[in-house]
């Protein structure tokens, strides 16, 4: 038998960088900061983590474009609401802004670790790897 441990913050970063090889990052995003702050992240807790953060940037596009369709909603004098006309459906979908640390941070308390470290199983693993294991 073969005990894969908890990836340490250097592997954590690795794994971040293949996650994230196609998105669009900010300039502030500090991917060693990251792998720092996620000690006992599994690997399918980063990815977690990732995806959470990913969804920021959407979230924030459809709560803008919701203020901006209100806005642009008219009330008749019937109390009935008309949206404007839907000559826009040609009209290509804005970009998404690129993901911010601030992303990452707030997808963090939303994520936790799916394992703990303090847990008396994973010590026994590791007692166990260290007589048996190769």
């Amino acid at each position: 038998r073969l005990l894969v441990d908890l990836p340490d913050a250097e592997n954590r970063l690795k794994i971040l960088k293949v996650i994230l090889k196609d998105e669009d990052l900010g300039s502030d995003v500090q991917l060693e900061e990251i792998s720092k702050l996620t000690e006992g992240f599994s690997g399918s807790d980063m990815n977690n983590l990732c995806n959470a953060a990913a969804y920021q940037p959407i979230r924030d596009y459809l709560s803008l474009e919701k203020k901006n369709s209100n806005s642009d909603n008219i009330t008749t004098t019937s109390g009935r609401t008309d949206s404007p006309d839907s000559s826009d459906i040609g009209t290509p979908t804005p970009k998404l802004r690129s993901l911010m640390m601030s992303d990452f941070i707030q997808a963090k308390k939303e994520i936790s670790a799916s394992v703990s470290e303090d847990t008396q199983s994973i010590a026994e693993l590791r007692a166990w790897n260290d007589l048996f294991g190769e």
